[in-house]
C-alpha cells in the first residue's frame, strides 16, 4: 500500500508512464473506429439540422401565408399575422422579456455588481 502511495503521489518525472504505443494494428483498428464514430455523429447532426431546417421553412411559409390572408370580416391584410405574433401571456401575467428587464447598453458597467445597495 504504501509503494502504491509514494507512486501515485510523487509523479517525478522518472515515475511518468512512457506514452502508450499501440502496434501498427491495433492503432489501424483504433483509427478506423474513431473515424466511424465521427462519421455517425456528423450525419447525426446533420440530420437534426435538415429537421430544423424543415420546421424553420414551415414556420415562416405559415406565417408568410397568414401576413398575405386577410383577417376575418372586414379586418385588412396582416390582422391573423400581427395577432399570431402577439405575446400576451407568454412571460407570465404582467411580465416583460428578458431582453427589456434591463437596459441595453454597448459596453458592460464599470462596476459590475454594487453590492453596497440598499432599497430606500
Amino acid at each position: 500500500m504504501i509503494n502504491l502511495l509514494r507512486h501515485f503521489a510523487i509523479l517525478s518525472p522518472q515515475r511518468i508512464p512512457a506514452p502508450l504505443r499501440m502496434a501498427r494494428n491495433r492503432y489501424l483498428r483504433h483509427w478506423t473506429i474513431h473515424r466511424a464514430w465521427l462519421l455517425f455523429r456528423r450525419q447525426q447532426r446533420e440530420a437534426r439540422e435538415k429537421t430544423w431546417m424543415r420546421q424553420y421553412q414551415s414556420m415562416n411559409r405559415a406565417c408568410e401565408e397568414l401576413r398575405l390572408t386577410s383577417g376575418p370580416g372586414t379586418r385588412e391584410e396582416g390582422y391573423l399575422f400581427r395577432m399570431a405574433m402577439e405575446k400576451k401571456g407568454v412571460y407570465g401575467l404582467k411580465g416583460v422579456p428578458i431582453e427589456y428587464a434591463r437596459a441595453q447598453t454597448e459596453t458592460p458597467a464599470r462596476t459590475p455588481w454594487d453590492h453596497e445597495w440598499k432599497r430606500d
